[in-house]
Parts: C-alpha cells; sequence; structure tokens
C-alpha cells in the first residue's frame, strides 16, 4: 500500500542549536552535516511511524480504498492493525489537522476539484482525529465502477503546529538517531551483529506506534 505524497514538508521540530547542546558538540565545522542528520532522523521517524512531525501537506488518492455496499471501506494501516472505517477516503497520515481540498470522478468519469470549504457546502464532511476520515452525510458517493476513480484525492494537512507543540518524546526520538548517526558513521558492531539503527531507537519508535495505530 503505497504512502500519501508528500506536498510540502515541515521541517524538523530540533534545532541545531538543540542538537549540539543534545550531543554536547561545541564546534561550528560541521554544523551543515549535522543538520542533514537532524532532517534525516526527522524523516527516518516520520517513514517508520507514519506520522507527519511538523505541519506538511499530502495528497492521497482514493484507489487504496475498496466498494463495500455502496459506499468505501478501508481495513488498513502501515502497522497492520486493521480496522473497518466506512466512508469515501480514510487518511493515513494519523495526526490529520485540516482539509485542504477534494477531488473525485463523478458518475460522467469527469474529475471534479473542490476546495474544502466549497466540499462542505456540497454535503462532504471529515471527522478529524488521530484517523481522519472524510464522507458525506448522506451517504452517497461519487461513481467508483469507473476505472478512472482512482484518480479521486484528498489533499490534506497533518503535523504539530510549532515545534513547541510536538511531543518530548518525539522530539527525543529525533535527537536520539541524530547522535547516533554522529557517532557512528558506520553500521554498530556488537559481536558478530551488524545494525544501523540501535536498540533504543527502535523502542522509541515502537512506542509511536503503539499511540498512534492501536
Amino acid at each position: 500500500m503505497a504512502r500519501p505524497d508528500l506536498l510540502s514538508w515541515g521541517g524538523s521540530p530540533v534545532t541545531l542549536a538543540e542538537f549540539k547542546t543534545h550531543a554536547g558538540i561545541n564546534t561550528t565545522g560541521l554544523d551543515g552535516a549535522l543538520q542533514i542528520w537532524i532532517d534525516a532522523a526527522t524523516q527516518q521517524l516520520e517513514s517508520e511511524t507514519g506520522l507527519a512531525v511538523l505541519s506538511s501537506s499530502f495528497r492521497q488518492y482514493q484507489h487504496q480504498h475498496r466498494h463495500h455496499h455502496g459506499r468505501y471501506e478501508v481495513s488498513y494501516n502501515p502497522w497492520h492493525h486493521y480496522r473497518h472505517i466506512k466512508g469515501w477516503i480514510t487518511l493515513t497520515t494519523p495526526n490529520v489537522t485540516a482539509i485542504n481540498n477534494l477531488s473525485y470522478m463523478d458518475t460522467t468519469d469527469a474529475l471534479q476539484t473542490l476546495t474544502w470549504a466549497d466540499a462542505q457546502a456540497a454535503g462532504w464532511s471529515a471527522f478529524l482525529s488521530d484517523w481522519a476520515e472524510v464522507y458525506r452525510e448522506d451517504g452517497v458517493y461519487p461513481d467508483r465502477d469507473s476505472h478512472f476513480a482512482e484518480r479521486g484525492y484528498v489533499e490534506y494537512t497533518a503535523g504539530w503546529a510549532t515545534a513547541a507543540d510536538v511531543p518530548a518524546r518525539v522530539k527525543n526520538a529525533i535527537m536520539f538517531l541524530a547522535t547516533h548517526w554522529y557517532r557512528n558513521k558506520t553500521a554498530v558492531v556488537t559481536g558478530t551483529i551488524a545494525t544501523e539503527l540501535p536498540l533504543g531507537w527502535q523502542v522509541l519508535v515502537d512506542g509511536l506506534r503503539k499511540r498512534y495505530w492501536t
């Protein structure tokens, strides 16, 4: 199952100064590389948890949904905890904050694109929580029999608005991994086993997965 397309990335909630203090770095010669590691650690966390950290925008196509008794049902998330939420589309980024616009194929196979304000005026609604769902109160959905239906999509915003809003454990995980990369430029070898990422990172990531996907 493909992830939604990333339209704009919000960046990392960890500043270079914060990271250098955390890692005990007093020089400036590696600032460029350190910033790359900070950003890469943030993106690694987003990839492994499905979260958006700072406010980012996405486009999710409807092709990952299946027809179910005249409505649409999704039974997927990246960590295999299956849910059954009926609606037109259920977004796979958990911390959605806003729906920006909606595009769907009508019964003539014409692509209709609406701002979210116009979509709401036309009877569309959204439930925003850890799992966000776009649906219609009347239960009457665009035709899905056409092979063009998969072109429909929702564009939305997800992530915390500011770095101050990001939970401490998210920032801690980012700094943990960035520090690991700073101190270990190659895979870490314990006995005869080489690992790219430390066990502590996995513990932090698993905790975030359980928070948002169970």
